[in-house]
């Protein structure tokens, strides 16, 4: 399936011809200024993205500008989009504006609408009215504020009309349409760190979903994240994944943490926080896990630890997720047991880890 998206250069120029006479006055180069202009203006971008009525062509923009159930929702999210990209730069303007067409393509298709066909039906309705509902809190956390930091979410949409699963035995499932809901955060500046950051978190993405090819264009994914902990020495980002393959009766879930030292924009190793030797603090952390998953686990029978696992998850830094007052260790799916566990977490406080700790660790790991 290919991705249908709108730049924000082409979202800026619909709006402009929108307001613009088709045959503009003799003399009017001040209005060729206003153009150029707009194509560089943060604010006219994410204005003419938020607003889908300027150049509302074909069915569904249509239906959402003018249809009694869908036309105050749609007032809600263009309200909403504009108040909350009213700071970000030229970058995440397009970024806003990309992710707004890329819903409305996908919403296009997940609802099944034909713009070339004269009315929507009263299921077509019901179901772009629940995706307006969503979209209104979605906008709403479109840009975080945390330690200093302004966050952009950075918003991948994408969907099929329904399908039918490849066995075509109409298998649970096999008749519902493929969709990509992949977020990611940005810093919205332009400093080096800041951009290295950024990049990070697209290649955090990328490894979490499946490789291209006609299995992947199959797969359903979901991809969102937390912001565990932002601070001048260090931001923790914790990502989810969910993919599902129609006609599968159980989806595959995956997690990932990057933890990013903003002093140089990589990411935190071991030697950022335990001091030396790594024998000794790699067996606290095992000693700790150990005792956290025998207490989430004791009324499940039949489940056994392999300290072996153990080791093997908690070393790895994109399994530790960083908050002000803990180190906590993530277990992904599979990494100690079997899948249906989920995603498993113990806590180790940063003042029992203290004596394992460098002094000259990032903040919040050294604590003041």
């Amino acid at each position: 399936m290919v991705r249908v998206r709108i730049s924000a250069v082409a979202a800026a120029i619909l709006a402009l011809v929108a307001c613009t006479p088709q045959t503009p006055p003799a003399g009017s180069e001040g209005s060729s200024v206003q153009k150029a202009a707009a194509l560089t203006d943060p604010k006219a971008i994410v204005e003419a993205a938020a607003d889908p009525c300027l150049s509302a062509k074909g069915l569904f923009l249509t239906s959402l500008c003018g249809h009694p159930e869908l036309k105050d929702l749609t007032a809600q999210v263009k309200t909403t989009l504009i108040g909350e990209g009213g700071a970000v730069d030229l970058d995440g303007a397009r970024t806003l504006s990309d992710g707004q067409q890329g819903w409305i393509a996908a919403t296009r298709n997940y609802c099944a609408i034909d713009d070339s066909a004269g009315v929507l039906n009263a299921e077509q309705v019901g179901c772009v009215k629940a995706a307006l509902s969503l979209r209104v809190k979605e906008a709403s956390r479109i840009i975080e504020e945390q330690g200093g930091f302004t966050f952009q979410r950075v918003e991948m949409n994408e969907a099929s009309k329904p399908v039918v699963g490849a066995a075509g035995d109409g298998a649970p499932g096999s008749d519902l349409p493929v969709t990509k809901e992949v977020d990611f955060p940005r810093i919205n500046a332009a400093t080096p760190q800041a951009l290295a950051f950024n990049t990070l978190m697209r290649n955090a993405v990328a490894q979490l979903r499946p490789p291209s090819g006609e299995d992947a264009s199959q797969t359903s994914e979901a991809i969102d994240y937390e912001i565990a902990f932002a601070g001048p020495d260090l931001v923790s980002v914790a990502f989810i994944s969910n993919q599902t393959t129609p006609g599968a009766m159980h989806s595959e879930s995956a997690s990932r943490v990057v933890n990013v030292v903003m002093a140089t924009g990589r990411e935190l190793t071991p030697g950022d926080v335990f001091a030396a030797p790594e024998t000794r603090w790699q067996a606290a952390l095992v000693a700790r896990a150990s005792q956290g998953l025998r207490r989430q686990l004791r009324d499940l029978r039949g489940v056994e630890l392999s300290q072996d696992d153990i080791r093997d998850t908690i070393t790895k830094p994109h399994n530790w997720r960083i908050t002000e007052r803990a180190l906590v260790l993530v277990f992904p799916p599979n990494s100690v047991g079997p899948s249906t566990l989920g995603v498993m977490q113990v806590e180790a406080p940063w003042k029992d880890l203290k004596p394992l700790l460098k002094p000259d660790a990032p903040a919040p790991i050294r604590q003041s």
